[in-house]
């Protein structure tokens, strides 16, 4: 019975490991570029929405509506320093594996 559970179990786990460092192993330097790139522009867009979010201003009759406005840019705030960290682990992997004459 525990083998059934640790058999049914395993997938949910594996889920949880970092797929982005094991599937870059191949990668070559131009597709490295290219999920940079990818992540310079989900950063941009994140942080063009946020700035549209700290721009309105809440009708002062909208109960928690300040609330909601602040809660949205926290949100786009911990998305763009997630998108930032993970754009800097692939520009230390691009750094490592391409050199530097591969960037410009």
């Amino acid at each position: 019975m525990v083998q059934i559970a640790i058999v049914l179990a395993a997938p949910l786990f594996a889920g949880c490991t970092s797929m982005g460092a094991q599937s870059r192993g191949d990668t070559s330097c131009a597709d490295i570029n290219r999920e940079i790139g990818d992540k310079s522009r989900k950063i941009t867009a994140t942080a063009i929405s946020r700035g549209k979010v700290d721009n309105y201003e809440p009708p002062f009759w909208l109960l928690g509506a300040s609330r909601a406005k602040s809660a949205l840019a926290e949100r786009d705030t911990r998305k763009i320093d997630k998108l930032v960290s993970e754009e800097r682990a692939l520009i230390a992997d691009r750094r490592q594996r391409c050199g530097q004459a591969s960037h410009s």
